[in-house]
């Protein structure tokens, strides 16, 4: 019974269910939820520590982005 399409389905839930969902303000004002933080930033070029460091306040924003983490 090894279903790799099963697999990946289950892999995927794990990562979600241990992600942090994070609320983040584009440069042009757009906010958005996200729940995996560093795929986001793959997906946009962006460096996942800078937004983390935005998050923890460290960082006022970073490329005009802001971050905060709500979970």
């Amino acid at each position: 019974n090894n279903n790799p399409m099963n697999d990946e389905a289950i892999l995927k839930k794990m990562i979600k269910s241990k992600s942090k969902r994070f609320i983040l303000t584009s440069p042009d004002g757009l906010e958005m939820c996200v729940h995996n933080l560093a795929e986001f930033c793959r997906q946009n070029n962006l460096s996942n520590s800078n937004l983390c460091s935005v998050a923890k306040g460290t960082l006022k924003s970073y490329k005009n982005w802001t971050c905060k983490q709500v979970s």
